[in-house]
């Protein structure tokens, strides 16, 4: 038997039965409302449907507004930037170009200057050089007079029926030849070279008239002969030929 603090089942049955009886009422109370909450939003839509519409309309328009503003907006500045951009290449490219056209300048300067040492550098070694070349220019010429006279000679008739004597001769033509062989190979390696004068109109700048003659058969102020001969390096003048030229 239970303690009589404690409800009884006729109690609890009584207190449960209440309980449904009251969500009952506040759940129709609740519908009752939202049909009512309905009913008036319905009236509502019906006496300011046109104006609603408008107004959503509207709002969309601004929105679609405000959008294409922004767009606009964005692209003038994408615009502003490509452009100032592009200004800083330009510039770049400007000086790019300034210094390039600086460097360019300079070195043709510099090659001008190189060149120009160069030329001083020849000019002053050939001037040392120069004593040299002129001693083996009077060998060349010595040289050239002595075979010319080997070759004239005329032996005796005693050298005729002598054949040594005859080697002799053949062999020292022959070692005097060789000589003046090597000597003119090492004139053109210093690139020296000899004026060709006999029968050439008579040059002031490269040949000096050492002796005139009066010849009919040739042309007045050609050269019939030479006594010495010139030579010249780079077109610049080492030794005036000397020459017998015609006047008449």
């Amino acid at each position: 038997m239970l303690p009589e603090e404690y409800p009884s089942n006729s109690r609890l049955q009584s207190f449960s039965s209440n309980m449904d009886t009251n969500d009952a009422n506040t759940d129709k109370h609740n519908i009752d409302a939202l049909n009512k909450l309905r009913d008036q939003f319905n009236d509502f839509l019906q006496q300011n449907g046109e104006t609603v519409l408008a107004t959503l309309e509207q709002q969309d328009a601004s929105q679609t507004q405000v959008t294409l503003y922004n767009l606009f907006s964005e692209l003038a500045a994408l615009k502003t930037e490509v452009k100032r951009e592009s200004k800083q290449v330009k510039d770049a490219v400007g000086q790019f170009s300034g210094l390039l056209d600086t460097l360019t300048k300079n070195n043709q300067q510099l090659s001008i200057e190189l060149e120009r040492q160069k030329q001083q550098d020849e000019k002053t070694a050939f001037a040392y050089r120069l004593p040299l070349l002129e001693d083996m220019l009077d060998l060349s010429d010595s040289l050239q007079h002595t075979l010319e006279n080997a070759k004239k000679y005329k032996p005796s008739w005693w050298e005729r029926r002598s054949k040594r004597a005859q080697f002799f001769r053949q062999d020292m033509i022959d070692g005097l030849e060789i000589t003046q062989r090597r000597i003119n190979k090492a004139l053109r390696q210093h690139d020296v070279n000899a004026i060709n004068c006999i029968g050439k109109k008579f040059d002031p700048h490269t040949m000096k008239a050492v002796k005139l003659v009066n010849s009919k058969k040739h042309e007045n102020g050609i050269v019939l002969a030479e006594i010495r001969k010139g030579y010249t390096r780079h077109g610049e003048v080492i030794r005036l030929a000397e020459a017998v030229v015609n006047k008449t």
